[in-house]
Parts: C-alpha cells; sequence; structure tokens
C-alpha cells in the first residue's frame, strides 16, 4: 500500500512526485511545527499568566509599602507628640520647682527676719550697696553686718573692702 501523505505541503510535493521518504520526513516536520506552535501557545499562555501576576504582586507590594509608610509617619507623627507632651511636663515641673525653691527661699528670708527680731537685733541698710542688713552683736560685742539669708554682708557687698581695716 502506498503512502498517503497527511499535510497539504506533504500532498503538494507528492503531486509533483516527491518520494515517499520525503512525504513522511515532510509530515513528521509538519507534525512537529504543529505540537512546536501548541507549545509555543501554551507559553505564550504561561508568560500572559506570570505577567498578570506580577503586575498584581507589585500593586499588593507597592499597597503594603504605602500602608508601612503612613504607619511609619503616623508612628513618627506620635513619637514627636510625645516628645512634645514629655518636654512640656518636664518644662511645667521645673517651672514648679524653681517657684518652690523662690518659696522656699522668700520663707527662709521671712524666719531670719523674724528670728533676727526675737533676737532684737537691729535693722539697716549699707551704707554703700544700699542692701538690707542686720546688725548681729559677735561674741566679742563687737556689731556685725548680716543679710537677711544669714549671710556675712562681707562676703556679699560689691564695696566689702571699702570697710576693712586699712581701706582698699
Amino acid at each position: 500500500m502506498a503512502y498517503e501523505p497527511e499535510s497539504r505541503l506533504a500532498r503538494d510535493v507528492s503531486a509533483h512526485g516527491g518520494r515517499e521518504d520525503d512525504l513522511r520526513a515532510i509530515d513528521a516536520m509538519v507534525e512537529d511545527l504543529r505540537t512546536t506552535r501548541g507549545k509555543v501557545a501554551d507559553h505564550k499562555r504561561r508568560i500572559a499568566s506570570l505577567e498578570e501576576k506580577l503586575r498584581d504582586d507589585r500593586a499588593r507590594i507597592e499597597a503594603d509599602a504605602q500602608r508601612h509608610a503612613r504607619s511609619l509617619a503616623d508612628d513618627l507623627a506620635a513619637a514627636l507628640s510625645r516628645q512634645a507632651d514629655a518636654e512640656r511636663r518636664a518644662d511645667e515641673a521645673v517651672k514648679r520647682a524653681s517657684d518652690a525653691r523662690a518659696k522656699a527661699a522668700a520663707f527662709y528670708r521671712k524666719a531670719i527676719a523674724g528670728l533676727y527680731r526675737v533676737l532684737g537685733l537691729d535693722e539697716g541698710q549699707c551704707s554703700s550697696c544700699h542692701g538690707r542688713i542686720w546688725w548681729v552683736v559677735t561674741k566679742n560685742g563687737r556689731p556685725a553686718p548680716y543679710t537677711v539669708d544669714g549671710v556675712s554682708h562681707f562676703a556679699d557687698c560689691p564695696t566689702a573692702k571699702q570697710h576693712r581695716k586699712g581701706g582698699m
């Protein structure tokens, strides 16, 4: 029985007197070509599917990145707000401590002045710096000037050298 070519190309070659071996080879090549075309079509579909997956992944990654960026920005804003609150509270605490120190110093000065009065000491004014002083009688029986803070006025008067023996 003679070989019947399957492909149109093999039939055309057969019509022009082609040999049976050549016809079989042509049919095999045509079949390989059809198979290859099918594989190429499969690969194209696979590539299209992968490209679609890649677009989806890129969109998801971009959305995640934006969400994380917003979250970091929110966290930073919250941290800066907490820092500002902490600084404000620290400033308030420093002011309260400063006010407490000022009140304590004023109370101390009043207490010392009251003690000086109870002791019968004389209040006066420095003739050089015009600061408020109290005259305290020392154990030698000599008067000495003291500030309301309980400090010798010779230690804090800017013109104390003028009042020492020998002058300046």
